[in-house]
This record gives structure tokens, sequence and C-alpha cells, in this order.
């Protein structure tokens, strides 16, 4: 449980690295009015809302890791891809496939660690997990600003793409336990 608070943490990280500096990045870099910085942004939720029900559903099938696995590596690969390339018409379809991936994994993340917390204790690791999300995400405003003035804004998403990578490579050290699958044929009494 704690490896997977890690994670989401770090998840968080990158999400509120981009809500702070996606917009900058559009406004100051690429020159986009409010207005059109304002709709790519709409359109990485959108395609998040659209994705976050797949990953639950694919998740409950197939199992936590492998979606989560999944889901971290796209959005690390998408945001490094972002960052190098700069492609001025393929930025918007590049936020939609990071919204989607970046938050699809959330609900996943939270049902892995329902599954394996006790039932009585679901109230305490609910608010451990996120409390400590609100930590890892405050800091990274402050991390990827001190990165940015030092080395410039791709380089703060350069530092988000990392992130996201190191909680996937986290992830992949997590043993997912196996359900318990009920009996076909019940045994007499």
């Amino acid at each position: 449980i704690l490896l997977l608070v890690l994670v989401a943490g770090m998840r968080s990280m990158t999400q509120q690295g981009l809500h702070v500096f996606l917009p900058i990045y559009l406004t100051n870099e690429l020159g986009l009015s409010s207005a059109l910085a304002g709709l790519y942004l709409s359109v990485t939720q959108t395609a998040g809302m659209i994705g976050t029900p797949i990953a639950g559903s694919i998740s409950d099938r197939s199992g936590r890791k492998r979606v989560l696995t999944a889901g971290l590596f796209s959005t690390s690969v998408v945001l490094f891809v972002l960052a190098y390339f700069q492609l001025d018409w393929f930025f918007i379809t590049g936020l939609a496939f990071l919204g989607f991936f970046l938050y699809a994994v959330r609900p996943v993340i939270w049902a892995w660690v329902l599954d394996l917390s006790p039932k009585e204790l679901g109230g305490s690791t609910v608010s451990f997990f996120s409390g400590s999300q609100s930590l890892l995400s405050s800091l990274s405003p402050v991390i990827c600003g001190f990165i940015a003035d030092r080395w410039g804004i791709l380089s703060a998403f350069y530092f988000l793409a990392g992130t996201v990578m190191v909680a996937n490579l986290i992830v992949l050290a997590i043993r997912e336990e196996n359900k318990i699958t009920p009996a076909l044929v019940e045994e007499p009494a």
C-alpha cells in the first residue's frame, strides 16, 4: 500500500506540474491566446474523462498492475514526445493522449489501494492516501519552477515525464495479489 501511495503521489506531482506550467507554456512559448490555451486544457480534461471508465473497466478484468503500468508508461512517453519534438500541429492531439492516460490511471490506483487495505480501515486508508497525494503535488510547482528558471520550461516537462517513469518503475516492483475466485460447484455441507 505504501508503494502505491508513493506512486499516486508522483502521479499527482505530474498532474499538478502540468496544471501550473502547461498554461504558461501554451501562452508564453506557443503564443496561444488565453481562450485557445483554455480549450487545449479542456481537451486534456475531456480525454481524461473518457479514459477513466475505460481504464477502470479493463483493470477490473485484466488486473490493476497491467493497466497502471501501461497508463503511466504512456503518460511518460507522450510528455517526452511533446517536450522534445515541440510540434505545434500535433500538440492538441498529444494533450488529448496525455489527458487520456494521466487521468485514466487515477481510479485504478485508488481501486488497487482499496483492494489491498483492510475493509475496516477504508476511511483511514483514503485519508492517508489523499494526504500523501496533496503533499507530493504541493512540491511539484516549486520544483518545476526552479527547473524552469534554471534550464527552461521544457526541462520542467522532462522532469514531469521522469516522475511518471519512476512511478512506473515502482509499480513494476509491486506484486499484484491474485483475486480468489469462487468455486463453480458448492461442496455439500
